[in-house]
């Protein structure tokens, strides 16, 4: 019997390891490179890349322009503020505002997803669901009372014992896991099955494919994503309010992608 050959690693594999190696390494030192302001702003800017990457694989590769995604940040975002002020910010409640930040977007993404690529759904159809959607979740905010700060936000709570050089570093390194589990994941077999959906929907349904389906696992996975980004923004920022749930703020996001 023939002997098999081994399998190289692609080159693209280990310049992909070596540039998030390069990237870490930047993320690390950067506390002792940087003033405060720009540690400040860059940690904020690194949350926002990570909705950014969201919005890039619903959009570029599977065709759906959504302004979603702020909606989900907002609400992983006051899952966790709401815990921390309301109750504390002990491990135990740290690891509960985590969970909650991820479970409560990714229920939130599943409903939307399912109004959003239901049977009979158009592209338009889905694209004002994603309009809607942060109005509503912003009036919710808004009736929220003491719970949710009304129109002032939560703002004074405990976070993670971090400080801004630990922030930081943690959001550094959320983004590079997410940008690269994108590319891996993009440049499998089932990111290439997003691009299929893309260009002929029509096609993957008669090869017996689900893209409806398909459509709201993906609106629902990122949907916990964001709500990961909502929880590191509202441990690094101290403060939620209204506008982090918004239209206008999902406009943005559109705009970075």
């Amino acid at each position: 019997m023939p002997v098999p050959e081994s399998r190289s690693i692609p080159p693209r594999v280990w310049l992909l390891a070596a540039l998030a190696l390069a990237v870490a390494v930047v993320v690390i030192i950067g506390p002792a490179l940087f003033d405060r302001f720009t540690l400040n702003v860059l940690t904020r800017s690194m949350i926002y890349a990570m909705l950014a990457v969201t919005v890039d694989i619903l959009w570029g590769y599977t065709g759906i322009l959504t302004f979603g995604q702020a909606a989900f940040f907002g609400t992983g975002a006051y899952a966790s503020a709401m815990v921390l002020s309301h109750l504390g910010a002990t491990p135990a409640l740290l690891a509960l505002a985590l969970a909650l930040a991820i479970i409560v977007p990714v229920l939130l993404g599943a409903f939307v997803g399912w109004l959003s690529f239901g049977h009979g759904s158009t592209p338009l159809y889905a694209t004002v669901i994603s309009l809607v959607v942060p109005i509503v979740v912003t009036q919710l905010v808004f009736s929220g009372g003491v719970w949710t700060g009304s129109s002032s936000g939560l703002v004074g709570y405990s976070g993670l014992p971090l400080g801004l050089p630990g922030y930081f570093r943690l959001t550094g390194i959320c983004l590079i896991v997410t940008t690269v589990v994108a590319l891996v994941f993009t440049r499998s077999d089932a990111g290439k099955l997003l691009v299929a959906i893309r260009d002929n929907e029509a096609r993957c349904a008669y090869l017996g494919l689900d893209p409806q389906r398909l459509k709201i696992v993906l609106t629902t996975i990122l949907a916990g994503v964001a709500g990961i980004a909502g929880f590191l923004y509202a441990n690094a920022s101290g403060v939620v309010a209204p506008e982090n749930t918004g239209f206008v703020f999902g406009t943005e996001i559109v705009i970075w992608t």
